[in-house]
């Protein structure tokens, strides 16, 4: 296999948006954000069920380009709340439960799941990205059961020196402030992490998801990172605000990238 592939599906946005639809080095494939579109670049008609089977299919015709045995190891799910609704909080549930089974199948990847304002087009009901890798190399972490704060899919998942962990969300009841939440997300996700045998100087990236701006509570936010890194870079680190997360009481949400490193006098 020839490093650094670049994968097309021949979709007229390649052409428009100077895209690719897939990157391929070697043991990894990293998808675009793969949209409810047929070969022509319409949309696909009906909800999110319906588009989630295109979406798929593109998913499968990727992997069959790379050769061999593909599976997700991450999936990030971008679902576009309902116009209209007053209740966008209340729509991931319904709507992943019904759409992971088609996205991918056992080993359970690592799901990062959140409700966006709107998407690109008005009739896009949802957007995924994916990280693959050869089947023989995923590694399920069977943590599922044992932590409450990942909803959706495996917490952690090893390829390689590599862990993804899952979107760990707060689940505090309403008042509690943003702080507070953080520091909950980001103490489950190191939680989880510690299953691996790895700490805090392991986690190389986190990428946080909150529904309201985290500008006013900088300082208090940034207390409570030295407090979980106190002795260590804290990691590269991305905050986006999002319409809702996967629970109706999620306020902040993190996931992040871990590296094993085999060599433990570099840790």
């Amino acid at each position: 296999m020839t490093a650094h592939r670049v994968l097309r599906l021949g979709l007229p946005i390649e052409d428009v948006f100077h895209s690719v639809q897939g990157r391929v080095q070697p043991r990894l494939l990293y998808t675009a954000g793969l949209l409810p579109r047929d070969p022509a670049g319409r949309v696909t008609p009906g909800g999110a069920a319906d588009q989630a089977r295109v979406i798929a299919g593109q998913l499968q015709r990727l992997c069959t380009e790379v050769g061999g045995a593909w599976a997700p190891v991450v999936l990030d799910i971008y679902l576009a709340a309902d116009r209209g609704s007053n209740v966008a909080r209340a729509v991931n549930r319904v709507e992943v439960d019904g759409l992971l089974p088609t996205l991918a199948s056992a080993p359970e990847p690592v799901v990062r799941v959140c409700t966006v304002e709107r998407l690109n087009d008005p009739d896009y009901r949802l957007e995924v990205a994916a990280i693959c890798v050869p089947e023989e190399e995923l590694q399920s972490s069977e943590l599922a059961s044992e932590t409450l704060h990942v909803l959706y899919g495996s917490p952690a998942t090893r390829t390689g020196d590599t862990v993804y962990l899952a979107l760990h969300e707060d689940l505090s009841d309403e008042g509690t402030g943003m702080a507070a939440r953080y520091d909950r997300a980001m103490g489950a996700l190191l939680a989880t992490l510690a299953r691996f045998g790895l700490g805090p100087k392991d986690l190389m990236q986190t990428t946080t998801y909150v529904t309201e701006s985290i500008v006013p509570h900088l300082e208090e936010v940034g207390a409570v990172r030295r407090r979980h890194f106190p002795d260590v870079h804290a990691p590269a680190g991305t905050t986006v605000q999002v319409s809702s997360l996967s629970d109706p009481r999620s306020r902040v949400g993190i996931a992040g990238i871990a590296a094993v490193q085999e060599d433990e006098s570099e840790r």
